[in-house]
């Protein structure tokens, strides 16, 4: 399936944001479900979202009408009695990065929002009698405990559990689960490097990642193929992000140091990389879209990278109103000439 250009700049932004920093008036605290090895924290504000006027104009109608359209997903909303447009607030996906070959991720997913546990329990129970390699029900201190798999049923399986009416909480082990729920209020044991990399974190943005880059990892990348990172890496910090959907689209991406000359080499290197990944990028999509290739063109002008509290390196991209009706536009006549080719 083709993905818009408009579209596709919006999830490019998305994992863009995986690797930023953004200096904010006031800092995240740890979410309690967060594990003590924990050095990356994402969280996805779909009420943010849901109410920006950029996702209000048009795809939200949109995103309701093509949800009708799955009568799968229409049977478990109706058990489940959930409205993802009303109910759901937030997810969070947290972990330690892998730091080796062969090596898995460890982490926690948490979704918060409005959760009928009644009639989600009952949902449950019936799916998992007709499923029974898809989904298993347990208890672990008087919780459910519901083990899932994938579609074919042999992939590993995540366990999931409510720690109330607002939170489900998954991770990768049963033990894990049960763990996380019983944690109640008690404040997470995070390390001081990840705390630090949320205190550069405001919390209110569409999405938003913090990541401390821990000493095994500095050192791995200054094992690495490129001179440059012997010297950058020791001096790294953390990375932090966000993307933000209002009038406009904004994404903000830094990478914090330890040293102001890391951070003059680090805006060097970048510096030296867009000016042939820009046009490389632009040329690809005006040989399939002369008008959407032109309005990436003017969007990249926006692109902004430079040095905030010395120490810092920021990259900053704004996509205001205008542009994106031509991204949009150009997305639109592409369809239209489709259509006319297949008459």
């Amino acid at each position: 399936m083709a993905i818009s250009p408009a579209k596709g700049l919006k999830l490019a932004a998305v994992a863009l944001a995986a690797l930023a920093l953004v200096t904010p008036a006031r800092a995240v605290d740890p979410d309690k479900y967060l594990t003590a090895d924990s050095d990356v924290v994402a969280v996805i504000n779909f009420r943010q979202m849901l109410e920006s006027p950029l996702v209000k104009k048009d795809d939200l109608e949109k995103l309701k009408a093509h949800l009708k359209t799955n009568d799968e997903a229409q049977a478990f909303l109706n058990a489940t009695g959930l409205d993802p447009f009303k109910d759901l607030d937030s997810v969070l996906v947290a972990g330690a990065l892998p730091t080796g070959p062969g090596a898995e991720p460890k982490g926690v997913v948490v979704v918060r929002g409005r959760f009928d546990l009644d009639k989600i329990q009952a949902a449950a129970k019936d799916f998992a009698g007709k499923n029974p390699d898809k989904l298993k029900i347990t208890e672990d201190g008087g919780r459910r405990v519901y083990q899932i798999h994938g579609k074919d049923g042999n992939d590993k399986a995540g366990y999931a559990s409510f720690a109330d009416k607002n939170t489900l909480v998954v991770t990768q082990s049963k033990e894990a689960t049960a763990e996380a729920v019983k944690g109640g209020g008690a404040a997470a044991k995070v390390s001081p490097a990840l705390k630090a990399a949320l205190a550069k974190v405001k919390g209110e943005e569409s999405l938003w990642v913090a990541v401390a880059f821990s000493d095994e990892l500095k050192k791995k990348m200054a094992a690495g193929p490129n001179p440059a990172f012997k010297q950058i890496a020791p001096k790294l910090e953390s990375a932090t992000g966000e993307m933000n959907l209002g009038n406009d689209f904004t994404l903000n991406l830094f990478v914090h140091t330890s040293d102001e000359k890391a951070a003059q080499q680090i805006q060097g290197m970048i510096n030296g990389f867009l000016p042939f990944v820009g046009p490389a990028v632009v040329q690809q999509v005006k040989t399939q879209n002369e008008e959407a290739g032109a309005a990436i063109e003017e969007v990249m002008k926006n692109l902004k990278v430079d040095i905030k509290n010395k120490t810092s390196v920021g990259v900053s991209l704004t996509i205001d109103k205008e542009q994106m009706e031509k991204l949009e536009k150009a997305q639109k006549d592409a369809k239209g000439k489709e259509k006319d080719k297949d008459k």
